[in-house]
């Protein structure tokens, strides 16, 4: 059960920093229905790519603790943001940022979890299946 004022002001929200810390809540007190009904307005606020991009970025330096992104500020100024997903997504092992964010249990903020859920129609089927299979592999329920 979401309460009446909580859901008025998930509604009125288009902050997505605002959203995540509902998310968070929600999920921290098991309201299932709670989270998805955040979930859903996240996607209507959010729902590209670049944002979801932007979403994995600060979910990264949130569970490293400090503001550490490594190689993919050069990646994305040299390859632009999608290819920068494809790149490390179709890597032969997952990077760290991967290892990160699962370990966090955050795999809702991974590259993998763009291409094999949010967006599977923006990549190459062969890419959706490599990161589906890496969430998997991963022991994410999909």
């Amino acid at each position: 059960m979401i309460p009446p004022k909580i859901k008025a002001a998930i509604d009125k929200s288009s902050d997505p920093e605002q959203l995540q810390r509902f998310l968070n809540a929600a999920e921290k007190n098991g309201n299932a229905e709670m989270s998805e009904y955040v979930r859903r307005r996240i996607v209507l606020v959010t729902n590209t790519i670049d944002s979801a991009f932007e979403r994995c970025v600060v979910a990264l330096k949130r569970a490293r603790g400090d503001n550490r992104l490594g190689r993919l500020p050069g990646m994305v100024k040299n390859h632009g943001k999608i290819e920068t997903i494809v790149r490390l997504v179709s890597a032969p092992t997952p990077s760290e940022a991967f290892h990160v964010l699962v370990s966090a249990g955050d795999y809702r903020h991974t590259f993998e979890h763009i291409v094999a859920v949010e967006f599977p129609d923006r990549f190459d089927q062969v890419l959706v299946e490599h990161s589906r299979q890496r969430l998997i592999d991963a022991g994410v329920n999909l």
